[in-house]
């Protein structure tokens, strides 16, 4: 097992952006998109950082590094923070046809928002239905030898990904409860109820008999008690309650209007049973924002790192294609000096592409990792 592996698990790796201070904390299972099995994942990519690493420094941080247009995750969840939030009956109410501005004056999002977006796990793989299938395909090109990619199994120590899973949640429970326990959120919404014992454990609920427990399409009932099976379940552990739910996307989960202010509405109460109406309220702190700064830095970066995924593919496509044409019958590609030629292609993509922006990008996360500590140190 790689002893970055450990770090990796042993951290927020896999987790977004938000406002450590928030009294809600949404926790997913991992982020969207997933690696390709046939490109090796890049173990420079898999940097671990803490909570406080991922506290957002502004609006303009916040959209650049969570929002995803086509994410049913991204669109729905910020409906349920609109949603929690018309639960305390403000003057204005939140609504989805409203843009980020008017959002971050509500105090749903920003430096002084609702949002805090958190995954448990750290690898995103490209279907979960399909990644136990997949795992001894994975590989990672490991930054002691860039040329010559192993086993994902290999790189874990893991046989396979039920082992993964339970390999994470052993090693990340201390680490996410510690900051539960230390932080106090009066709320952790967490997504996936097939997942319901593996976030529970995450979060070291002891009891596994719920507080609560509603079906999202029943309306809030003040006597807190749902007329259908539930689906939804909420567990006091220490100060905070823990809600495992369904996902927000698909056609059985969080997605329709009234499911969304049903499940939002049931947790608002359920918690303002115990602290009050009030729960929700955050001190706003003013923090200096330079947008077109912040939004030239997340473009830079992104764009470094898609030019350095794009070269990982074409070393992937080398890797395959010369191990296939070294089997193609009359073929150049297919001699030494053919072999070598492909061998020699990858070294030079290796040599001096794939690290052409690795000084940049450590510039312009130095800077980002500056202005986070500022911003902290203000919110403290």
């Amino acid at each position: 097992m790689s002893e970055n592996f450990t770090k990796l698990v042993e951290s927020f790796y896999g987790s977004t952006i938000g406002n450590v201070r928030s009294p809600v904390w949404m926790c997913g299972l991992e982020w969207g998109g997933g690696y390709d099995s046939k490109i090796p994942i890049l173990e420079s990519e898999l940097e671990p950082y803490g909570l406080e690493d991922i506290q957002t420094t502004s609006l303009q941080d916040f959209i650049d590094n969570f929002w995803a247009s086509g994410s049913p995750f991204c669109r729905n969840t910020m409906k349920i923070l609109c949603e929690l939030y018309n639960c305390t009956e403000p003057e204005t109410e939140a609504s989805y046809d409203q843009d980020w501005e008017p959002w971050e004056e509500l105090g749903i999002v920003g430096v002084n928002g609702l949002a805090l977006i958190l995954n448990a796990f750290p690898i995103s793989f490209e279907n979960r239905r399909v990644s136990g299938k997949k795992w001894n395909e994975y590989k990672v090109r490991t930054t002691k030898d860039e040329r010559n990619p192993i086993l994902l199994s290999e790189w874990t120590g893991l046989k396979n990904f039920d082992e993964y899973i339970k390999f994470v949640v052993k090693h990340r429970s201390k680490i996410y409860s510690n900051e539960r326990k230390l932080r106090k959120p009066k709320l952790i919404i967490c997504f996936g109820k097939q997942s319901l014992d593996t976030f529970l454990d995450l979060w070291d609920v002891e009891s596994r008999t719920p507080s609560l427990a509603f079906n999202f399409d029943d309306p809030f009932n003040p006597d807190f008690e749902s007329k259908s099976h539930p689906n939804c379940f909420a567990y006091w552990t220490d100060e905070t309650l823990v809600a495992v739910v369904p996902f927000p996307g698909g056609p059985n989960g969080i997605k329709s209007k009234p499911r969304i202010t049903n499940v939002s509405t049931w947790l608002y109460n359920a918690v303002a049973k115990r602290y009050g109406p009030n729960w929700l309220d955050i001190p706003n702190i003013v923090v200096s924002e330079k947008t077109e700064e912040v939004s030239i830095q997340s473009e830079v970066l992104s764009e470094t790192r898609l030019f350095q995924d794009l070269v990982n593919q074409q070393l992937a496509c080398l890797e395959r294609l010369k191990g296939a044409a070294a089997k193609l019958p009359d073929s150049w590609y297919s001699t030494e000096d053919g072999q070598k030629q492909l061998e020699s292609l990858k070294e030079t993509l290796l040599r001096d592409y794939f690290h052409e922006f690795d000084a940049l990008r450590k510039n312009l996360k130095d800077q980002q990792d500056q202005k986070r500590k500022e911003t902290l140190e203000k919110l403290r």
